[in-house]
């Protein structure tokens, strides 16, 4: 007998570990007494005296009746092998979580089959900690799965994902009833996209609305793309902006988003909405001793400056150039840009730079017709009458942007949304813009250098938006 004991010890002490284990847990999620009850009767032991003496009455004699190593939890190699194929189907680092919980009953243990998000929002602490003592005693007493996820506020829509989709937290989830019937026949059949969907959609419900996170189930099912993917969250923030009429992120969209729009026309206004965007940075950034030349009207001619993003985006689009993406002009404070405009019909527009190897002079750099087309010899004669008018003074070196104007400018555009954005959220945004590089001395330098070799204009495509108007 005391050899089967010694034998049988390692057992018993792994059953008191287990029951240990679960307690805590029970205690630090809130289950409440009925979930002390389900443990003690699992283990076969009573609780005596304070709360942190325990006395284990049944559990060790069971465990000295072991006849297996193998078989620590005083279930057959059947439950056990059950009980594993059903732990495995969840991501490792929450087994261990579910592992404990379900231990204490098997009608937890069975919601690894009939309604894995549930289990996981269980062991995982979503919820406040009376909803999911709630779903707990609902669960205990045999109620219905859908009065349990009620009670936790986990969607019935989540009851088809699989374990393997789980793969982060549950944060925040749509629970509308127009979102769940909407969604539930849009869940890939395929478990290894189930989860890069998932987060998508639930990304995209909190960081843009339910309407975007419907659209994005319908057009991501297919690939296996994570949340944090780059051009996905200015996806959610471009969708966003079409809503907020009075931020400068609406007014530079080409096209607001609709739940009819298609994801590669998605993608092509994502592009030219962040070009925009940068566009909006640099001219906010700007020094204002960056606008030297003054408008005047010369031969019938009206010489308009171009100061703001809506006035670039206007011109752009009346012009058929690439005015709404010139940020790479910008950035070295040295070029102005300017409508020439007919009795009030827009005609050219030209480009002025300083000419920092001849003390800061003005030069014509660019002058362009509609659709990049070469100008006249009249406009260009009535562009060097006007430059000669401009008056003498002392313009000094041109200042490139800072850093700190830089960021100003970024936020200007951006506070509206991260405020609206949750908090995680934003500050995951908020360090993505701070990574925002600005365009390198070096590659100013290349740019000064390459324009100053050539002897005239060249046409230049009209799609490249670093290089022509």
């Amino acid at each position: 007998d005391g050899e089967k004991f010694v034998a049988a010890l390692p057992s018993a002490l792994n059953v008191i570990r287990r029951g240990l284990c679960v307690l805590l847990f029970a205690t630090k999620h809130g289950y409440g007494q009925r979930l002390g009850g389900e443990v003690r009767a699992a283990l076969g032991c009573t609780l005596q005296g304070s709360s942190h003496a325990m006395t284990v009455t049944k559990g060790v004699e069971a465990a000295r009746k072991a006849k297996t190593p193998s078989d620590t939890d005083g279930r057959s190699p059947t439950q056990a092998g059950r009980r594993n194929r059903r732990l495995v189907g969840f991501r490792p680092e929450f087994r261990t979580y579910i592992s404990q919980l379900t231990s204490s009953s098997p009608k937890l243990e069975d919601l690894a089959d009939s309604f894995p998000a549930l289990l996981f929002a269980l062991a995982t602490g979503y919820g406040t900690q009376r909803q999911r003592g709630r779903a707990f005693t609902l669960i205990a007493e045999g109620r219905s799965l859908k009065d349990a996820a009620t009670a936790l506020g986990v969607p019935l829509w989540m009851r088809r994902l699989p374990a393997s989709a789980l793969e982060h937290r549950l944060e925040a989830i749509p629970t509308s009833p127009e979102f769940d019937a909407a969604i539930a026949h849009l869940i890939p059949s395929t478990p290894d996209i189930a989860a890069a969907w998932l987060s998508r959609v639930l990304y995209a419900a909190e960081a843009c609305g339910e309407p975007f996170a419907l659209w994005t189930a319908k057009h991501h099912r297919t690939a296996a793309v994570a949340a944090d993917d780059e051009m996905f969250r200015y996806q959610c923030a471009w969708a966003w902006f079409a809503t907020a009429d009075d931020t400068v992120g609406a007014q530079i969209l080409r096209r607001p988003w609709t739940p009819s729009i298609s994801p590669r026309r998605v993608s092509e206004e994502v592009v030219i909405w962040r070009r925009r965007l940068a566009l909006a940075y640099a001219l906010a950034a700007r020094p204002d001793s960056a606008d030297w030349a003054e408008p005047r009207d010369v031969n019938g001619h009206s010489f308009v400056p171009l100061t703001s993003v809506q006035d670039f985006v206007d011109e752009g689009e009346a012009m058929t150039n690439c005015l709404d993406q010139y940020t790479g002009q910008l950035d070295d404070g040295a070029v102005s840009i300017f409508s020439i405009r007919r009795q009030g019909r827009r005609v050219a527009n030209l480009e002025i730079r300083l000419d920092t190897e001849e003390g800061c002079a003005p030069v014509i750099s660019q002058l362009k017709r509609p659709r990049n087309r070469h100008a006249s010899k009249l406009l260009w004669q009535t562009a060097y009458v006007w430059l000669g008018s401009q008056p003498l003074r002392n313009i000094g070196r041109p200042k490139p942007i800072t850093r700190h104007s830089h960021w100003k400018a970024v936020m200007s555009v951006w506070a509206p949304y991260l405020d609206w954005l949750p908090t995680r959220h934003a500050q995951a945004f908020e360090l993505h813009l701070r990574a925002l590089e600005l365009p390198s001395a070096a590659s100013r330098s290349a740019n000064r250098r390459s324009r100053a070799s050539r002897t005239s204009p060249s046409p230049r495509p009209a799609r490249s938006p670093s290089t022509s108007i």
